[in-house]
């Protein structure tokens, strides 16, 4: 996978290349604009793809940690857990996969009983992108009442079984 990602980057960066010298060429040795700018609009087409591309990739990757992440919050190894989905934040390239990490690191939180480290997690969620009811819920109780929290996440019977953050 390594050597197609390379192979992939110099075909672009050539391609690239290539529209930008036939832009320049056809604009001084044919003096014809119009050649020039379907050119130079081919080089931007070529290097948008590429950047959609490499987005994708490490959007994959970002979704594969937060996958391991929720994984290990469900072992109840939540350091292991926080370390990773706090990874994945930071190498997120799009808002929604951003998101699902941070609500991740919110649910780790909470199941460590720590609500006030969740809801300062949560407040760099964008409302666009706060899908996660459960923790949202599990909140509002913790404010309602501290102590019905703590016993709700004893028995664990409406926080066992959150699902899994789209993204």
């Amino acid at each position: 996978m390594g050597n197609d990602r390379c192979l992939g980057t110099v075909t672009t960066l050539l391609g690239i290349g290539t529209a930008e010298i036939a832009a320049a060429a056809a604009l001084v040795a044919f003096r014809s604009p119009g050649v020039a700018l379907a050119a130079l609009g081919a080089g931007i087409a070529v290097m948008l793809r590429w950047a959609k591309e490499r987005r994708d990739l490490a959007d994959a990757s970002v979704a594969a940690e937060i996958a391991a992440a929720n994984s290990l919050r469900a072992e109840s190894r939540y350091r292991e857990a926080w370390a990773l989905a706090r990874a994945a934040a930071g190498h997120a390239s799009r808002p929604r996969s951003r998101s699902s990490a941070l609500t991740l690191l919110a649910r780790v939180a909470l199941e460590e009983g720590q609500i006030e480290t969740a809801r300062n997690v949560l407040r760099h969620v964008p409302m666009a992108h706060r899908v996660d009811l459960p923790v949202q819920v599990a909140l509002e109780r913790a404010d309602a009442s501290p102590v019905a929290f703590h016993q709700a996440k004893l028995v664990r019977g409406w926080f066992g079984a959150l699902p899994r953050a789209p993204f």
